[in-house]
C-alpha cells in the first residue's frame, strides 16, 4: 500500500507530510526520555502548560519547526535538519552560505556534531 502510494505524486506528498509529522513527534519523545525530566519540568521551561507538554510528547501532531527546536532547547538539545534523496545522500541545513552535500553519509550523520536524539521512521 505504501508502495502504492509513493508511486502516486499527490499521495505522495502526503506521505511525506505524515512521516514528518511521526518523525518530528517520536524524536520529541525519544530526547524527552533521553533528558530525565518530568513533564512538569518541561512545561516550567517552555512557559506553557503540563497539558500542552503531555499532547506535544503523546500524539502525531504536525508541530512547527519552531515549537519542536523549543522544547529540543529546553530539553538540553538543538534540533538540526537534513533532507535524505532515494540514495541515501544527505543534504544539511548546514550554517554557511549554501547547503552541503554529503555523499556516502548515512541519514542523521550530520547530527553527529551535536548531542541530539535522532529518529527514523521505517517505511
Amino acid at each position: 500500500m505504501i508502495a502504492e502510494m509513493e508511486a502516486d505524486p499527490s499521495a505522495a506528498l502526503e506521505l511525506a507530510a505524515a512521516r514528518s509529522a511521526v518523525e518530528g513527534s517520536a524524536l520529541l519523545s525519544h530526547a524527552f526520555a533521553a533528558a530525565g525530566l518530568s513533564q512538569k519540568e518541561l512545561a516550567q521551561r517552555v512557559g506553557v502548560t503540563e497539558g500542552r507538554v503531555s499532547q506535544v510528547l503523546g500524539t502525531a501532531v504536525n508541530l512547527r519547526l519552531s515549537t519542536v527546536g523549543r522544547y529540543l532547547q529546553a530539553m538540553g538539545f538543538r534540533l538540526s535538519l537534513a533532507a535524505i534523496d532515494a540514495d541515501g545522500n544527505a543534504v544539511d541545513a548546514g550554517f554557511s552560505s549554501s547547503a552541503r552535500r554529503h555523499r556516502s553519509r548515512p541519514p542523521y550523520a550530520v547530527l553527529d556534531e551535536m548531542q541530539s536524539v535522532p529518529v527514523m521512521v521505517a517505511a
